[in-house]
């Protein structure tokens, strides 16, 4: 299995299932019962057992139907389960309440993603898979009548398109699979931490042309206070249908939703996305 490709129904779980293994024999059973009865009663544990073992199957079973229908697993990447801009909204408000606790409902109501600022991709014809990356960015930008932002950037560090994802892993696919779109002033560029220092990061945006960037929500979120811009971001992407082992996913998983929250909450972004200079898009 590719890194890419997670299946919910491969996740090794280490559950243990509560069985009732008692014996089916009483401590005080008559020693003086006729053989017959004492061959019948030593038969039950066999049967006892292949009971349990079918038991058991089922409750595997249970529990990975219960995994498909998560909301965010991967294999919710199909347009079959893409989701409106309303619902969408509903569940990054909610995510924002649980990060950001210490704040008013007032303040709280100051950061909340409308509805109105996410993209409607629900129509988008291919499965949401790594490799149809490029075609969605693509129709994202007929979306907004704007293929010309496609070919060129006039300015080092400042992207067209920022993509959020789960590891660095998952952004090295993703930037090669986004690749083809690459040109000299139009660049594929990744941002993440892992082998790679923050001032290595700050020099390359100040002297690029970045068209796309993909990266980690931790990494992204210190350049953004920095060397990398928003004067030209028209969308931010969220790969929140990729999941990990443990089916988190973008928005879910514990070391990437905070700063993810605090990237969406940010006033240059939240400024953008209410002058609707910026767009916010799920994949």
């Amino acid at each position: 299995m590719s890194y890419t490709e997670t299946n919910a129904d491969a996740l090794d779980d280490d559950l243990e299932y509560q069985v009732d293994t008692s014996s089916v024999e009483s401590e005080n059973e008559d020693q003086a019962i006729a053989s017959s009865h004492h061959n019948e009663v030593n038969q039950l544990p066999s049967e006892t057992s292949e009971a349990k073992k079918n038991k058991r199957k089922r409750q595997r079973q249970k529990l990975k139907e219960k995994k498909k229908q998560k909301f965010g697993t991967t294999e919710s990447k199909t347009n079959a389960l893409a989701h409106s801009p309303e619902i969408l909204s509903d569940f990054i408000n909610n995510q924002i309440r649980n990060n950001f606790k210490d704040l008013s409902a007032v303040e709280l109501q100051e950061r909340f993603i409308k509805s109105s600022y996410i993209q409607d991709t629900i129509d988008f014809p291919l499965e949401r898979e790594t490799v149809n990356y490029p075609e969605y960015v693509s129709y994202a930008f007929k979306k907004l009548n704007q293929e010309n932002q496609f070919n060129k950037v006039n300015s080092n560090g400042s992207p067209t398109t920022l993509i959020f994802c789960l590891s660095a892993l998952r952004a090295l696919d993703i930037v090669k699979a986004l690749r083809k779109l690459q040109t000299k002033d139009f660049k594929i560029s990744k941002l993440f931490g892992k082998h790679i220092k923050l001032d290595e990061h700050n020099e390359y945006c100040k002297n690029n042309k970045i068209g796309i960037a993909v990266g980690t929500p931790q990494r992204i979120l210190q350049l953004s206070n920095g060397s990398l811009n928003f004067d030209h971001l028209k969308y931010v992407v969220l790969d929140y249908t990729f999941t990990d082992k443990k089916s988190y996913n973008i928005i879910t998983n514990n070391d990437c939703k905070k700063p993810i929250m605090e990237f969406l909450t940010h006033p240059s972004l939240l400024q953008r996305l209410t002058d609707k200079t910026t767009k916010i898009c799920f994949y």
